[in-house]
C-alpha cells in the first residue's frame, strides 16, 4: 500500500488548493460513457477506475475515469445488480440477483476468487472498508440485509430490515445506514460492530431510496422517491430538516470537501444539486435519460450517475 502513504496526503492538498484557488469550471456534465442496463456502480479512486454492474448482461463494465472510456469487461453471473469495491484490499463484490450469489472479484487481474451464495436474491450493496465488511439486501424477502465478512469470504449476520435499498456508511463511528423503500419512508440504523438496529428513522416522504452520509459533520442524508431530500443528525439519529426537490428522486452522494449533496432525479433527467450549509437546492446538471444510483470519487471530485444506457460523469467542483 506504498501508493496511499505517498501520494494520498499530496492529493488531498493539491484537490484542497484547486477547490480554494478559483480558477476550475463549475459542476458540469463531462461526458455519457455508453452502458447496457447499468444499476450499481461504484469506484475506485486509488485506480482511476469505475465499476458498473450492467444488469441481464452478466457483465461488469470497467470504466477508466482518466479518460472516460469503458477499458474492461468482467463476465460475472447472470443479472448482476449491485457492486462494491474496496481499495484496500483490492477486491469488488458483485450481486447476482438471479443466481443468489455474491461474486468477489480480484480487482488487479478481473478474475473471479470465490462466490458467496446469499438467499432472498441479493441487490444492492454497500462496505465499511474499515471493518472489511459488506452489506447485500436481498430483495426476495425484502427484509434482510446479509453482512459478508471480507476477510474469510462468508455471511457473518442477517438483520432484519423493512425493504432495504441503499446503503451509506460511516467509518468513524461504524454506523451503517440503510433506506428503506416502503410506504412510511425511513432510514434504519446498524451498528457496524454488533450487525444490530439501534434505530429506525421516519423520513418525510414515502419510499426511501437514496441515501449517504457525511462522517464529518455526522450528517445522514435521504433522498424519497415522492421528491423530499432529509436530513439526520447522527448524533440523536432524528430527522432535524427537509427539502423539497422534485419527483422520482433515487441516488446520493455527498461531497464532503465543498459540502454539497447530489440526487440524481429520475424523472427530470438531472442531478439536483444542494448546499449542505443552507440545505436548498442551487443547481442542477442535466444527465442521460432515467439517472438513477450514483458514486462520488472525492480524490478526483468526479460524479458518476448510471443511467437507462450510459454512465454520466460529472465535474463536482463548483
Amino acid at each position: 500500500m506504498q501508493y496511499r502513504k505517498s501520494h494520498l496526503p499530496l492529493a488531498i492538498l493539491i484537490l484542497v488548493i484547486t477547490l480554494f484557488s478559483g480558477v476550475v469550471r463549475a459542476e458540469s456534465l463531462i461526458t455519457n460513457v455508453p452502458q447496457i442496463g447499468p444499476n450499481g456502480i461504484d469506484v475506485n479512486p486509488l485506480t482511476h477506475l469505475v465499476y458498473v454492474a450492467n444488469s441481464g448482461q452478466g457483465t461488469v463494465g470497467v470504466i477508466n475515469e482518466t479518460t472516460n472510456t469503458q477499458t474492461a469487461t468482467i463476465h460475472v453471473g447472470i443479472d448482476p445488480v449491485g457492486v462494491v469495491v474496496n481499495p484496500v484490499t483490492s477486491r469488488l463484490y458483485v450481486s447476482d440477483i438471479i443466481q443468489n450469489l455474491v461474486y468477489v472479484v480480484n480487482t488487479q487481474s478481473n478474475q473471479i476468487i470465490t462466490s458467496i451464495p446469499v438467499p432472498g436474491n441479493p441487490a444492492q450493496m454497500g462496505i465499511n472498508i474499515r471493518l472489511n465488511r459488506v452489506y447485500v439486501s436481498e430483495f426476495g424477502d425484502g427484509s434482510t440485509v446479509a453482512v459478508i465478512d471480507g476477510n474469510t469470504n462468508t455471511v457473518m449476520a442477517s438483520i432484519l430490515v423493512p425493504l432495504p435499498q441503499n446503503f451509506a456508511v460511516n467509518p468513524v463511528n461504524n454506523r451503517v445506514y440503510i433506506s428503506n423503500n416502503n410506504f412510511f419512508g425511513a432510514v434504519t440504523v446498524v451498528d457496524g460492530n454488533t450487525n444490530t438496529v439501534i434505530a429506525q428513522i421516519s423520513t418525510a416522504g414515502q419510499f426511501t431510496i437514496g441515501v449517504g452520509v457525511d462522517p464529518i459533520r455526522n450528517l445522514i442524508y435521504a433522498a424519497d422517491e415522492t421528491g423530499t431530500l432529509n436530513v439526520i443528525d447522527g448524533s440523536t439519529n432524528t430527522l432535524i430538516a427537509q427539502t423539497t426537490l422534485s419527483t422520482e428522486l433515487v441516488g446520493l452522494s455527498v461531497n464532503l470537501f465543498t459540502n454539497r449533496i447530489y440526487v440524481s432525479d429520475f424523472a427530470q433527467n438531472q442531478v439536483d444539486i444542494v448546499d449542505g450549509n443552507t440545505r436548498q437546492q442551487i443547481g442542477r446538471v442535466p444527465t442521460d435519460a432515467g439517472p438513477s444510483q450514483t458514486t462520488i470519487d472525492l480524490l478526483h471530485q468526479r460524479l458518476f450517475v448510471g443511467t437507462n444506457a450510459s454512465v454520466s460523469v460529472i465535474n463536482t467542483l463548483p
